[in-house]
């Protein structure tokens, strides 16, 4: 999933990496170890500073090369009888377009035969 990376990422999703303990970047098992490895090699940060699991855990992640362009992030009710919560998220997906002032010749509507 990570080998995908290029330039912008904002992933959200349901991770399921309950031994990872964010605050040091630790994790207590193999599969959390080489995830937090992914993350730091692709220079991802977890924005997601909250419980999303009904016993305390952090299960759903927001792993970003862009955190400053999360805007908001907040916990929400649980979707049906699942035992996790939802998450909120606003992001900022503005783009500055470049736009060339070098002139271009459209030689399509160029009088040739003169």
């Amino acid at each position: 999933m990570t080998d995908k990376i290029k330039n912008d990422c904002v992933m959200i999703g349901n991770f399921n990496y309950s031994s990872i303990q964010w605050d040091d970047l630790l994790a207590l098992d193999k599969k959390g170890m080489d995830f937090v490895a992914k993350m730091t090699e692709k220079n991802l940060t977890q924005v997601v500073a909250f419980a999303t699991h009904k016993w305390g855990n952090m299960l759903n992640f927001c792993p970003t090369n862009k955190p400053e362009q999360i805007i908001n992030i907040n916990s929400v009710e649980k979707l049906g009888n699942s035992d996790h919560n939802m998450i909120f998220i606003d992001i900022d997906l503005t783009h500055t377009l470049n736009v060339s002032k070098q002139q271009v010749y459209n030689w399509n509507k160029g009088d040739t035969d003169a």
